[in-house]
């Protein structure tokens, strides 16, 4: 009822005329129903009458779908049985009347609402704007058949799901299912699961969207990445190379007399970029070894390799021949390794 009432009134507000009030462009709709309670076997007669301003016409097929429409997930409350449609009468100053009659059959025991949602009147002129009039909500409560006697033979008719109501039982069936209370209530059972089983299942379907949800974000957030290409790569072996030296100088190893110390990580510094970046193992070559394979290189031009070598000769001299250099031979040594980095070219 709640979504029924909700629904009705968001198009009274928004719709710019009132139902059974004639506005001042002479539309207007009194909706009339035969009964505001009956039985399941019993038809219900809806009158409509319609008046309207000449150069318009009423969207027949949108108000007979409005009428079957349902707030439910269940079948329609009602089914249309019959629809009379009388012609418009033209009347004076330009306004038409006409006369329509459904006839309805209830499809459900309980409290069914009546309503046409907004009846539409289409304009003949395409600019003409779409007129529309909200229709009243009828509340029609549907009893079930009375029982005359409780002798088997007059067994009420039954509601069913298929589209033919009410179903009749045989004579023979009435009797055993009004002899056995536990047949009676697997056909409740039965019924009941039926009932359910045309409801829309909310549950898989909300969980169905939140797992999608959830893998559309696990693997848009680890999706597979296209691999660095080569530039790429020698750029970023060169930031860090540049940073670790940087680092280096910033520990002042020669001011604190070790220069043995510092020239190891000169040398493993510039080792660790040539590898990345040109795939020499220099890390794990000797000083010859290194030089004979950046030899064979095309890479490197003559005098890279020449200042190269009297880089990492001295840088042994310290290392393996006890050599001592001074602070000044340190800050060389050190200009010329970030040069070799960044004048090395990507």
């Amino acid at each position: 009822m709640n979504g029924w009432f909700f629904l009705w009134v968001l198009l009274s507000l928004f719709s710019p005329f009132v139902q059974g009030r004639a506005d001042e462009s002479g539309f207007k709709v009194v909706i009339t129903p035969s009964a505001s309670t009956l039985s399941i076997n019993d038809f219900l007669t809806v009158n409509l009458e319609l008046t309207f301003p000449a150069g318009y016409q009423l969207d027949l097929k949108k108000l007979q779908q409005n009428l079957l429409r349902s707030s439910s997930f269940y079948e329609h409350p009602f089914a249309l049985v019959e629809m009379k449609t009388e012609n418009p009468q033209e009347h004076a100053k330009g306004i038409f009347s006409q006369g329509i009659v459904f006839v309805l059959q209830p499809l459900r025991l309980g409290e069914l609402f009546l309503t046409f949602y907004a009846i539409d009147f289409i304009a003949e002129k395409k600019k003409a704007p779409l007129k529309k009039i909200v229709s009243e909500l009828y509340l029609i409560k549907v009893t079930a058949p009375e029982i005359a006697s409780q002798n088997p033979e007059d067994f009420a008719s039954l509601l069913t799901f298929e589209k033919k109501l009410p179903m009749e039982l045989s004579e023979e069936n009435q009797k055993l299912l009004w002899n056995n209370p536990s047949l009676q209530k697997q056909e409740v059972e039965r019924n009941v699961k039926q009932m359910h089983e045309k409801q829309l299942p909310w549950i898989q379907i909300g969980c169905f969207v939140l797992i999608s949800f959830y893998l559309c974000f696990f693997l848009e957030s680890f999706s597979i990445k296209k691999p660095l290409t080569s530039k790429q790569l020698a750029k970023i072996a060169k930031k860090l190379a540049l940073a670790e030296l940087r680092q280096l100088r910033s520990r002042q190893l020669p001011a604190k007399g070790l220069f043995d110390n510092f020239y190891v990580h000169l040398t493993d510094t510039l080792r660790a970029y040539i590898q990345k970046k040109y795939h020499i193992p220099a890390a794990t070559r000797t000083t010859p070894e290194f030089l004979a394979e950046m030899a064979q290189s095309r890479s490197f031009s003559s005098s890279f390799r020449q200042q190269l070598a009297l880089f990492l000769q001295q840088a042994d001299r310290v290392k393996f021949e006890r050599y001592h250099p001074n602070i000044e031979e340190c800050e060389t040594a050190y200009k010329l390794a970030i040069q070799f980095i960044q004048d090395d070219a990507l």
